[in-house]
C-alpha cells in the first residue's frame, strides 16, 4: 500500500509541475485579466490537489497492477510525444506560425497521455490525454487560421485542466466521484 500511494503522489506531482508549466510558461501571452485569471484559477485548483494528494488522501482502492509491456508503451509514448513536438515545431517554424507552437505541444503531450490508460490500467489517462488533445488542438486550429494568442490560450486551458484532473481525479480514486456502479478510478498511479 505504501509503494501505491508513493507512485501515485509521483504521478500526481509531476501533472501538477506540468500543468504549471503550461500556465506560467503561456500566461504572459494573454491579456493581463486573462492572465491573472488564469493564475488564480490554477493556485485554487493547485490547492486543491495538494489537500486532496499530500494532505488528506483517502485509501487508493480497486488499483490494478500494470499491463506487462507497461514501461514498453510509457517510452514509445514519451518518444513519440518528443517527435511531434520537436518535427511539428519545425513545420510551425518554417511557416512562420510559431503562435501555435504552445497548442502543438499540449496536444502531443495529450496524445502521449492516451495508451497510458490501457497500459497501466488508468482510465484517469484517457480523460487527461482527451482532454488535453482536444484543446491542443483546438488551439491549434484556431492559432493556424487567426493567429495569436490562441495557441498559448489554450496551452493555459490545457495546463489548467490537467491540475483540475490531478485535483478531482484525486476524489474520483477514492470512490466519491463514481457513479454508482462504478470502480473508482486508479488514478494517476505510474509517473509521466
Amino acid at each position: 500500500m505504501h509503494s501505491t500511494h508513493t507512485a501515485y503522489r509521483l504521478g500526481s506531482s509531476i501533472g501538477l509541475i506540468g500543468g504549471a508549466v503550461f500556465v506560467w510558461v503561456n500566461q504572459a501571452a494573454l491579456t493581463a485579466a486573462a492572465s491573472w485569471s488564469a493564475i488564480l484559477a490554477w493556485a485554487a485548483l493547485l490547492a486543491l490537489a495538494i489537500w486532496n494528494v499530500w494532505i488528506r488522501p483517502k485509501p487508493l482502492n480497486n488499483l490494478r497492477a500494470p499491463r506487462p509491456r507497461a514501461g514498453l508503451i510509457y517510452g514509445l509514448a514519451c518518444l513519440g510525444m518528443v517527435l511531434l513536438i520537436v518535427l511539428g515545431s519545425r513545420v510551425l517554424t518554417s511557416s512562420r506560425h510559431e503562435a501555435a507552437t504552445p497548442a502543438l505541444v499540449a496536444l502531443a503531450v495529450g496524445l502521449h497521455f492516451l495508451p497510458f490508460s490501457h497500459a497501466f490500467n488508468a482510465p484517469f489517462f484517457l480523460r487527461l490525454g482527451g482532454a488535453m488533445a482536444v484543446l491542443g488542438a483546438i488551439g491549434l486550429i484556431l492559432a493556424l487560421a487567426v493567429g495569436a494568442p490562441w495557441g498559448a490560450g489554450f496551452a493555459v486551458l490545457a495546463g489548467l485542466a490537467m491540475t483540475a484532473l490531478v485535483a478531482f481525479g484525486a476524489r474520483w480514486n477514492q470512490g466519491q466521484l463514481t457513479r454508482r456502479g462504478e470502480t473508482p478510478d486508479p488514478g494517476t498511479a505510474p509517473p509521466s
